[in-house]
């Protein structure tokens, strides 16, 4: 029998609903209508269940468009996110085009958002 509860194990997860998020997930890129960018994306936290997370509104950060806003809402697997920390959706921040993404890539974001990393602003 299937039930709406959630598991234990994503309860951290919600505790995010109803609040704004930086999430990256684990594909070095993704590709939408033939446009590639990184999986870097920033939105209020609408649902959580035990597979997904949706974000409604979402921004795909990326490089020719910074702050474009996805039309629909963007449900996320769970197991694939690697990074989902609070995020206020008016700080900008640098986007570098990464080759290779590392363990060090999530700590990296977090210094420029916590504002550790100087530069311009996209």
């Amino acid at each position: 029998m299937y039930n709406n509860q959630i598991l234990p194990e994503n309860e951290l997860f919600l505790k995010m609903k109803g609040k704004n998020v930086l999430l990256v997930t684990k594909s070095n890129n993704l590709n939408i209508l033939g446009q590639v960018f990184k999986p870097i994306f920033t939105g209020k936290v609408a649902e959580v269940t035990n597979g997904f997370i949706t974000l409604n509104p979402v921004i795909i950060k990326m490089h020719n468009a910074p702050f474009y806003k996805f039309p629909t809402p963007l449900s996320f697997p769970i197991e694939n996110i690697s990074t989902l920390t609070p995020f206020d959706p008016n700080r900008k921040f640098l986007l570098i085009n990464l080759i290779y993404v590392t363990s060090s890539f999530p700590s990296f974001y977090s210094s420029l958002i916590h504002g550790r990393q100087t530069g311009s602003n996209v």
